[in-house]
């Protein structure tokens, strides 16, 4: 993992950008983590809505 070498010291990033990339990818893995865990608890409530096929849909996660 680069964040572990940069701070083992083994070496120094051109820039920060991949240690920024991967904070940011353990952000949405906990994130993820989270919502699992609350809808395996029934802590998590779905609501549904239309949309065009190829669209993103944003979503939201209303703990009950």
């Amino acid at each position: 993992c680069e964040i572990e070498a940069v701070l083992d010291g083994v070496h120094q990033p051109e820039s920060l950008s991949n240690v920024i990339d991967e904070v940011e990818l353990m952000e949405r893995l906990l994130e993820d983590l989270r919502v699992l865990t609350l809808a395996e608890a029934g802590r998590a409530t779905l609501s549904f809505q239309r949309a065009r096929p190829g669209r993103r849909v944003p979503w939201r996660l209303r703990e009950s």
